[in-house]
């Protein structure tokens, strides 16, 4: 074994003495927080805190696992042959390019995997989101600018792609070069200009595909994702995607068999919904809310409810009922029916002296959930929320932003 590797994680996993004199190389697993403190190691208890970091970690082997928490990273390049993977899935873990011309993913030069993101392409001229050869892509989902933008969602060389959703690009997935043939199984590449380009595919949902070695399961049909302005790539009742995929591909959560794409059907899954009007506050801001993730009682990843545009350094709170209202209340609207509850009090943060509209109140609801705080919030309950605040020199010295309906989740 790399005697430098043992050295530089010493401090966090103790090596047997029969281990340190072996020849074969050990599977470490890494780990990356959005929420960790900068200078961490890579452990557990001291995640790095970008994926940029991980990935460029010296002692980084053949074999390592680098484990990726929720939140919004830069992405880099696997110049080893490693499994890079999120903890709770796409829905609330991305990668994007860090630059308009450069790839959000590129695993050209190894054999990689890359398993459970929404990735986020670039902007620039013939820009390219995926960079992938002999490994795999699975369960992320592929995101561009629009299909107009001149860039490729997968350019891959013998790779295999599963279970991904790619949307937005020129073209969806294409060989880097020829003879190199992508196989695709069980995805849905739709709203490209060119969806699938001289590629191996079976049950999987598309339009274009000139070229290509149509197997079994193929549809050309709209995939019946959620979409709208968030770009949600969630199938919604009724989608030919749902119990499509392969039979021989690993069940789905439910025990129903696979679906095509990134995110497998959830009955009662609906995109969360922002309604009501914000009160504007004392330095004429409009406090907006809004949400990253799923809320679900069983989950461990966040559900976010934040609010921006908020006053700096001013104490806040959520508070939460279970119809929807809209009254002119206190020089502002109240959006929430009673009976209500409400979070503990909440820190807009933001600078420390002078009055900004830089404060931002948030929360993270699944927590709320799943400590059974309020036992009505149970799987099918639609919650209406909204933040308030302090405001001292507005009208009764309080503001409300506008207001979020959600269904909680399995």
């Amino acid at each position: 074994m790399n005697v430098s590797r043992n050295c530089v994680v010493s401090g966090w996993r103790v090596l047997a003495l029969g281990l340190l004199a072996s020849t074969a190389s050990a599977q470490f697993t890494w780990h990356v927080s959005a929420t960790a403190a900068p200078g961490g190691d890579g452990s557990a208890a001291a995640p790095f805190q970008t994926v940029v970091a991980a990935l460029s970690n010296p002692v980084l082997e053949d074999g390592d696992t680098v484990l990726v928490g929720p939140g919004t990273y830069d992405g880099g390049l696997l110049r080893a042959e490693i499994v890079l993977e999120s903890t709770h899935g796409p829905a609330v873990t991305t990668l994007r390019a860090p630059a308009p011309s450069l790839m959000a993913v590129e695993c050209f030069l190894a054999d990689c995997t890359v398993r459970g993101f929404t990735v986020i392409g670039g902007t620039g001229t013939n820009a390219i989101a995926v960079a992938i050869s002999n490994g795999l892509l699975e369960r992320c989902a592929v995101v561009g600018g629009g299909p107009n933008l001149t860039g490729f969602g997968v350019r891959a060389c013998n790779a295999t792609i599963r279970q991904c959703s790619i949307t937005g690009f020129q073209i969806g997935i294409t060989p880097a070069s020829f003879p190199c043939l992508p196989v695709v199984r069980d995805s849905i590449v739709h709203g490209n200009f060119l969806d699938l380009d001289w590629v191996d595919v079976a049950y999987s949902c598309f339009e274009t595909a000139p070229g290509s070695t149509l197997g079994p399961g193929c549809l050309s049909a709209p995939p019946g994702w959620f979409g709208g302005p968030t770009r949600d790539l969630h199938l919604a009742a009724g989608s030919p995607c749902i119990d499509a995929a392969s039979p021989t591909a690993p069940l789905d959560p439910d025990g129903s068999r696979a679906d095509m794409g990134a995110f497998a059907f959830e009955p009662l899954y609906s995109v969360p919904q922002v309604y009501c009007t914000a009160k504007t506050n004392s330095l004429g801001c409009v406090p907006q809310i809004g949400f990253t993730g799923i809320p679900s009682v069983s989950t461990p990843a966040p559900f976010v409810v934040r609010a921006t545009n908020e006053l700096n350094q001013r104490t806040g709170l959520l508070f939460w009922g279970y119809a929807p209202k809209n009254i002119p209340y206190q020089g502002g609207w109240l959006c929430v029916q009673a009976p209500t509850r409400r979070s503990p009090l909440l820190d807009s943060g933001g600078p420390t002296s002078g009055n900004t509209c830089t404060g931002t109140l948030q929360l993270d609801f699944n927590v709320l959930l799943r400590s059974g705080a309020d036992p009505l919030a149970t799987v099918g309950t639609e919650l209406f929320s909204q933040f308030w605040s302090r405001d001292p020199d507005s009208s009764f010295s309080t503001n409300r932003s506008d207001a979020l309906r959600f269904t909680v989740q399995p």
